[in-house]
């Protein structure tokens, strides 16, 4: 049966012109919001090591940076969708952020394309999903541990394995195709950059190998304490982990076996929309991420946008809408679903259609 489902008040071209104002990128939010993120993360990272610094402020400090580092960090998810309207921005943040935390922009990119392709969402090629309703709760458990390694796992990419891949062709087709994007599923396979993006790829790779090896030369020659080094990859674990937490309640992780309609798309997708929450909901789905399933309703809007969309939305449809479904109050209700995998009859094949004219 097709997935479908309705929005009585609100047909698509209704909804578009709701929002139409809404579509405007503004760089200078980008700018200001990134800027801020980065130095408060690393105010905090050298707060929590001043000489003096109470153990209570440590963890304290070490909270403000880690989460404002992971703000800075998901603006990688708008520059996927908005690289050409945000001028330099790209380049700013893969230096500043992408490079010192070993996950430059370019690892996004193409997962990134598949997860919002109509035909190839939910499907074996969405390296951007797991039907964890349908899996192990191990297999939950084991994404979330493996979060807390990816950090290491990408510098060992790039610090260790990059320069071998540039003179032994097996590892290096080995590299692009199994070590080159941010994906929850290990068997995605990227595509061999070609023309520009080649390039980039090199210039990436090649500064976060530079980075991080000074990094390691400084360590080893005692220039550089490797407290500090361990606390920063302790650090940025604990952001993946995060992040990890907050990719878990982005879907609801119900689609198994074949592609979903458009339709099906966003009733597997979740916005976090608690007002008592919002404070956490915030923190832990920064940059917009919070309304992903509007954000697949209409992937156009800037971060910036998707708050008051939402709301119009929720003005223009009536409370029996099947645009509610979309929403949880927080993640630790999307958890407990998820736990408790109540969908092993996939509860999108019972909805009714979503007029798009």
């Amino acid at each position: 049966m097709r997935e479908t489902i309705q929005l009585p008040r609100l047909d698509m071209k209704q909804a578009r012109q709701l929002i139409a104002d809404l579509a405007v990128l503004q760089p200078s939010i980008y700018w200001l919001d990134f800027g801020l993120s980065y130095v408060l993360g690393w105010f905090g990272f050298v707060a929590a090591h001043m000489a003096g610094t109470p153990d209570w402020a440590v963890w304290i400090w070490y909270t403000v940076s880690g989460f404002a580092f992971y703000r800075a960090l998901s603006f990688i998810h708008e520059i996927a969708h908005f690289r050409s309207q945000l001028g330099s921005f790209w380049i700013v943040w893969n230096a500043l952020c992408g490079i010192p935390l070993g996950m430059p922009s370019f690892l996004y990119y193409r997962s990134h394309y598949v997860h919002h392709n109509p035909k190839l969402y939910g499907t074996p090629l969405d390296g951007e999903y797991i039907a964890f309703q349908h899996e192990s709760r191990w297999k939950l458990l084991w994404y979330i541990a493996y979060s807390f390694l990816a950090p290491v796992l990408l510098l060992a990419r790039f610090v260790l394995i990059f320069p071998v891949s540039v003179f032994v062709p097996s590892v290096r087709k080995w590299v692009v195709e199994k070590g080159s994007a941010l994906v929850i599923d290990p068997t995605f396979v990227s595509e061999a950059p070609v023309g520009r993006t080649r390039m980039e790829w090199w210039i990436c790779e090649s500064l976060v190998f530079a980075v991080w090896t000074t990094i390691t030369a400084l360590m080893i020659t005692g220039v550089l304490p490797w407290q500090l080094t361990l606390h920063w990859l302790l650090l940025v674990g604990g952001v993946s982990v995060v992040n990890a937490l907050r990719t878990l309640a982005a879907h609801r992780w119900a689609n198994a076996s074949e592609s979903l309609t458009f339709e099906g798309q966003f009733l597997d997708s979740i916005n976090l929309t608690s007002p008592f929450w919002a404070w956490l909901n915030v923190l832990i789905a920064p940059v917009g991420l919070r309304f992903h399933a509007l954000h697949h309703l209409f992937p156009f809007l800037p971060y910036h946008a998707l708050g008051e969309a939402h709301r119009r939305i929720v003005a223009g449809v009536t409370l029996d809408s099947a645009y509610h479904a979309s929403s949880e109050a927080g993640l630790h209700t999307v958890f407990v679903k998820l736990w408790a995998r109540p969908n092993k009859e996939n509860r999108m094949k019972n909805a009714a259609p979503i007029p798009l004219s």
